[in-house]
């Protein structure tokens, strides 16, 4: 089980790298409510709040990497995954220790 988990997350370390690569970056949705993405989030982060996601699936691009991120990286994420891997999106992760741990690092 735990090392199914580690498949399934990213560390920010991880990320960081993902979004500096010129090619083909990953595609990064914050999974928090407006409110909260107004206030904070990731630098080039799309807001896709968690219950809007399956009606928004269009606008996320298919062969990229796609990284889901909620504030402690938790349930927002592991529900998120799974309705990604539920529609198809195989290369989709959680970032670990969601936002907050991006701002602890950064």
């Amino acid at each position: 089980m735990d090392n199914e988990i580690l498949k399934e997350s990213i560390s920010v370390e991880e990320l960081d790298q993902l979004l500096n690569k010129t090619s083909q970056p990953a595609f990064l949705i914050d999974l928090m409510s407006r409110e909260d993405f107004a206030e904070t989030h990731i630098p080039g982060a799309v807001n896709i709040p968690v219950e809007e996601l399956k009606d928004r699936v269009a606008e996320i691009p298919d062969g990229r990497n796609i990284i889901v991120a909620c504030k402690k990286g938790l349930m927002k994420s592991d529900i998120a995954l799974k309705q990604l891997r539920e529609l198809g999106f195989r290369n989709a992760k959680k970032l670990e220790g969601g936002t907050i741990g991006w701002f602890t690092i950064k």
